[in-house]
């Protein structure tokens, strides 16, 4: 029977870490998202596990992308006097021992790898800010001095060379009128690639939540399997002593003698096998929670969950997997890339403003010399060939669209995969 709920307790970790499902509720607020930390911590209490009371945690608020995120106060753990070595020299219960829900918030504060995903949000909006900038017109202003040789001169082709110095200042207006619809898809592209970029930070933070989850019953399942081998091979030496205590009184044969050693060296050596997995798993633990959690120990490992019915779950992964999310995503941004390639076989049409205002510097101060020119240009402009690159262009996003729906495809299949086989395990062992 207690194998049987070990069975259960490692396939329910296994779903939990295999069903890529958020718990995050977020909705976009402006320009960044915002995440919705109350509906976290919801959502992971209502998996129903004997947690103990989180202390030391509290919002923030990002400075410049307005993300709402979990902080942990730091807690300092003093090391104990022995720590968990390959030898086992250190005493465990030494350690401080932490939640499961304490773990993960740890490890979330502390992943680098979500604060590489937050930077890639905040260049994505970067990006699209710049991307607005094509609806504003370019203003540039120029100054230039030099000296001209004209041969012959402005008069006819007897005219001698003439020479002369000139100072010109000049500010030029540039706005596009219209340019086949280029700007506006390129904006509505890099909008859906920022939803890429929130998705994939929440995929960061999925991530880490798996690998705290897994770090910590890791070490519960190694600790628990390590008790158990450490007390079957004593009370396998108790059994050894008895047994030569009677071999010796002739109460016993040396074949019984010969079995129980051989069990006893079978223990031992099992024993240590698993007492090397303990400290692995221990060692990544410390890998995952960081510097702040390093002499900490996980205990908890029983909680009650119900499971859902399959047809349900597969519908709940279809629309929250947050890797099906993002590729359906890409592909509208796809779409409105390939409008915007589209646009290269449409004309151009820009409005240019200028004026310039020259002096002559060959003539004495106060015969100045002043000359102004204004100027205003509408240009049209439509490329006629350019070796295929435009339909080259339209034909690689194509490409990509449909790269994009065969990801869809294999990561529903995948999903549909891993749930199936996960809920029949899970099935299977509880009736």
């Amino acid at each position: 029977m207690s194998l049987m709920k070990t069975n259960i307790k490692i396939s329910i970790v296994a779903a939990c870490l295999l069903c890529n499902i958020s718990l995050a509720n977020v909705s976009v607020e402006g320009d960044i998202e915002k995440v919705n930390t109350e509906d976290k911590i919801e959502a992971i209490s209502e998996l129903d596990i004997k947690l103990e009371e989180t202390k030391g945690s509290y919002r923030i608020e990002g400075e410049k992308t307005g993300q709402t995120g979990l902080a942990v106060s730091p807690i300092r753990i003093e090391k104990p006097s022995k720590v968990i070595s390959a030898e086992l020299e250190g005493n465990i219960d030494d350690y401080v021992k932490v939640s499961l829900f304490d773990v993960v918030l740890e490890a979330v504060a502390n992943s680098h790898n979500v604060k590489v995903a937050r930077e890639k949000v905040r260049q994505a909006q970067i990006t699209l800010d710049d991307a607005y900038s094509g609806y504003k017109p370019t203003l540039d202003a120029e100054y230039r001095y030099g000296r001209t040789h004209k041969t012959p001169g402005d008069e006819d082709k007897d005219d001698p060379t003439k020479k002369f110095n000139d100072e010109t200042f000049k500010l030029q207006v540039k706005q596009n009128l219209y340019s086949g619809g280029a700007t506006v898809n390129k904006i509505k592209g890099l909008e859906k690639s920022l939803e890429v970029s929130k998705n994939r930070y929440e995929l960061a933070i999925n991530q880490e939540v798996q690998n705290a989850i897994k770090a910590y019953f890791g070490v519960v399942f190694a600790s628990q399997s390590l008790n158990a081998t450490k007390a079957n091979m004593e009370m396998l030496n108790k059994i050894l002593e008895i047994v030569t205590v009677k071999y010796e009184l002739g109460a016993a044969s040396i074949g019984d003698l010969s079995s129980i050693k051989a069990s006893v060296a079978n223990a031992e050596s099992k024993f240590s096998k698993t007492k090397s997995k303990f400290v692995e798993s221990v060692k990544y633990y410390e890998y995952i929670v960081g510097e702040d959690f390093k002499f900490t120990l996980p205990y908890e490992y029983e909680f009650n969950t119900e499971i859902e019915p399959i047809e349900s779950l597969l519908e709940l992964a279809n629309k929250q997997n947050i890797n099906i999310v993002s590729y359906l995503i890409n592909i509208e941004a796809e779409k409105y890339k390939l409008k915007s390639a589209e646009s290269a076989f449409r004309p151009k049409i820009d409005l240019e403003l200028t004026t310039t205002r020259t002096y002559d510097k060959d003539i004495e101060p106060e015969d100045l010399y002043m000359q102004d020119t204004k100027e205003a240009f509408i240009t049209f402009k439509y490329n006629l060939y350019n070796g295929g690159v435009d339909t080259n262009k339209m034909k690689s996003v194509y490409s990509a669209i449909r790269e994009l729906n065969y990801k869809v495809e294999e990561e529903r299949r995948k999903v549909k995969w891993i749930i199936s086989n996960l809920h029949q395990s899970l099935k299977a062992l509880s009736r």
